[in-house]
């Protein structure tokens, strides 16, 4: 039996590898559709696209690396859409003892899933469970540093296919 966070590793790996070459897949053959039977049926368009089996995997190469860029545009807006009735909007100057993080955290976890794993809310979850954690609110500076840096290497990771892509054409001619 598969534990939660092995499931999600699964669902991880399709929804950054998985989606990009269906959707990939799925253009090119919309495009030589276009190219064989529709208004892209021009020589030299067949002839930079259609002429060696490489042109048609670097052509599907092509598309699949757009196609994980389109959805990375789409992950970058939805990142920018945050809740109106965040918690922290009612925080002034004074700020709050860090008793009320465990308050926070629990208003936070009423927030949509889509919210909760963004960058944004990840981190302000996890801050607010650090503040929790020890009482005391010395030492975020740090743990934020640190949660910025792993939110950074996520977000490198989740290029890796496109650096592929971009790795490999030239190489294919």
């Amino acid at each position: 039996m598969s534990t939660p966070k092995s499931k999600n590793r699964w669902v991880d790996l399709f929804g950054s590898l998985g989606w990009p070459v269906l959707l990939g897949a799925a253009a090119s053959v919309v495009f030589y559709a276009l190219l064989f039977r529709g208004p892209l049926n021009i020589d030299i368009v067949r002839r930079y696209f259609a002429s060696h089996p490489v042109a048609y995997f670097e052509t599907g190469l092509f598309f699949v690396g757009f196609a994980a860029l389109v959805l990375k545009l789409i992950e970058v807006i939805g990142q920018l859409a945050t809740p109106s009735d965040l918690p922290l909007e009612q925080l002034a100057r004074g700020g709050l003892d860090p008793g009320e993080s465990g308050r926070l955290l629990d208003r936070l976890a009423e927030f949509p899933e889509r919210f909760r794993q963004s960058y944004f809310g990840r981190r302000l979850f996890d801050a607010l469970e650090f503040v929790e954690r020890k009482s005391s609110a010395a030492g975020l500076d740090d743990e934020l540093k640190y949660l910025a840096d792993a939110d950074v290497a996520r977000q490198q990771e989740s290029y890796a296919l496109v650096r592929i892509v971009i790795w490999a054409t030239p190489m294919l001619g």
